[in-house]
């Protein structure tokens, strides 16, 4: 009899899962008004492009390692686990070799690589989060960008100090959220 309810126990959890799942790539796929032209974007994108070849270039192959770039306006922020201090700080100085890239924010970790599950719970914390944002009037949700890793909330973005300041407090005390970082470019 124990059987039965541990067997419905992971299906509902797998069910709940493949819902999340689905639920996040509508969020991640419903446009957002961004202020950046389109050659900027296209700029960032390409910096990030760039960015992560250097990074490879330089550390080889990542065995039980994730590197996440992001790259908003020139500006680069580097999330993920590695195995040593040195291979995190051999990142920035990849990162920094491109030309173009204005900062390099190196907030990777150095410890084991999150498992899916973890992984998920950022997903579902990113949309949390990018709700929050569209509901504050006060956000400027089409001058941010947005990382979520280990429960941390990384804002991007080309902001006024109380704009950035009402960013991070609508997103600041979300449950699951650990902390948040800002990386804005200040118009004032």
């Amino acid at each position: 009899m124990t059987a039965i309810p541990q067997y419905l126990r992971a299906l509902s959890s797998a069910a709940t899962l493949c819902v999340l799942l689905v639920l996040h790539g509508c969020v991640s796929a419903m446009p957002q008004s961004d202020i950046r032209s389109p050659g900027e974007r296209l700029d960032d994108k390409e910096l990030t492009r760039k960015v992560k070849n250097e990074i490879y270039k330089e550390l080889g192959q990542l065995r039980d390692e994730r590197i996440r770039v992001s790259v908003y306006q020139r500006i680069v922020l580097l999330t993920g686990q590695l195995s040593t201090s040195e291979r995190k700080q051999l990142v920035s100085t990849a990162a920094y070799r491109v030309e173009n890239v204005r900062i390099v924010q190196n907030e990777v970790l150095t410890e084991p690589v999150r498992t899916v599950i973890g992984r998920t719970s950022d997903s579902v914390l990113s949309m949390l989060a990018r709700s929050k944002l569209a509901e504050d009037e006060k956000a400027p949700n089409d001058r941010l960008a947005m990382v979520v890793d280990k429960g941390t909330i990384y804002l991007l973005g080309i902001v006024t100090r109380s704009e950035g300041r009402a960013a991070a407090e609508a997103v600041r005390y979300i449950r699951g959220v650990q902390k948040v970082v800002t990386v804005f470019d200040y118009l004032d």
